[in-house]
């Protein structure tokens, strides 16, 4: 097979996979309480029919910054009025933190939130906030807890979306 060939084959693969499972795209912003506050952005993702929302992160914070993964199962979803939506789940974080001072954190969180499907479910802005703990290891073991509250939009390129 020619590489012609072989290109085109596979742009029309990822098309019909495109169609058949839509992923949305994102980033966010916002900050968080633990500890102190610190900014952060974001690069999201989250399947159509699938119930789980991801993001790698990055912390802004004094002394440092921190390189993270969220990982967030949506247990519900109701709709308050078109086309507002509110959610609630429970996730799975972790990071590495760079600076004067290094430690790696893991933990569970809650994350609430609010979303808008506009342009015919195109376009999802949402706020979130995802409270949290869970373990530090650093020069020591310890605990702590965590306020994050985020901002957001993402893009749903690979489906056509009807309202629910």
């Amino acid at each position: 097979m020619n590489k012609k060939a072989l290109i085109l084959t596979g742009a029309l693969l990822g098309a019909g996979m495109a169609q058949a499972f839509a992923l949305g795209i994102g980033a966010q912003t916002g900050g968080m309480y633990r500890d102190g506050f610190s900014g952060n952005a974001a690069f999201t993702l989250k399947g159509d029919d699938a119930p789980w929302a991801a993001a790698a992160e990055f912390l802004l914070q004094k002394n440092g910054f921190e390189l993270g993964l969220t990982a967030d199962l949506w247990l519900g979803e109701e709709r308050i009025e078109e086309p507002f939506y509110w959610f609630w789940g429970f996730g799975l974080s972790g990071s590495v933190r760079l600076g004067d001072d290094q430690a790696l954190y893991g933990g569970i969180r809650v994350p609430v939130g609010v979303y808008a499907s506009l342009a015919e479910r195109f376009i999802e802005p949402y706020l979130q906030i995802a409270p949290g703990a869970g373990i530090r290891i650093s020069s020591k073991l310890e605990m702590f807890w965590s306020v994050p509250v985020n901002l957001g939009v993402r893009f749903w390129p690979g489906k056509y979306r009807f309202y629910r």
